[in-house]
């Protein structure tokens, strides 16, 4: 039963302030790993979240719309690749999703182990 006269929950639990482009599975996973591990080729992005060609594109497509990343194209043997990088925005953005999650995970009792 909630008492009525209790304050509103602290805002971490409020579902709304989860930004719902970064919170979809691989766009995370997407952001994540640029973040990790910087630019990255296209294909590389691919084969290393295990995403269709079509899924990744669209999920790009919206993060790349949202200015969370960038795609850029370079030469690499005589051929035109496309790579992607986080944005500072992106980076900001991931970075206030992660602790908003980790908020959350405190807030529930959680154990979350040191970083390394």
């Amino acid at each position: 039963m909630v008492d009525e006269n209790t304050e509103n929950p602290p805002g971490i639990f409020r579902y709304k302030s989860i930004d719902p482009l970064i919170h979809g599975k691989l766009r995370l996973v997407i952001l994540s790993l640029l973040r990790s591990q910087g630019p990255l080729e296209f294909t590389a992005v691919k084969s290393t979240v295990n995403a269709t060609w079509g899924n990744l594109a669209s999920n790009v497509n919206q993060l790349e719309q949202a200015g969370l990343l960038e795609k850029f194209s370079r030469i690499v043997d005589d051929r035109t690749v496309v790579a992607l990088r986080l944005t500072p925005l992106g980076a900001s953005k991931l970075s206030e999703y992660l602790r908003h999650m980790r908020e959350l995970l405190v807030a529930t009792g959680a154990k979350i182990p040191k970083a390394q």
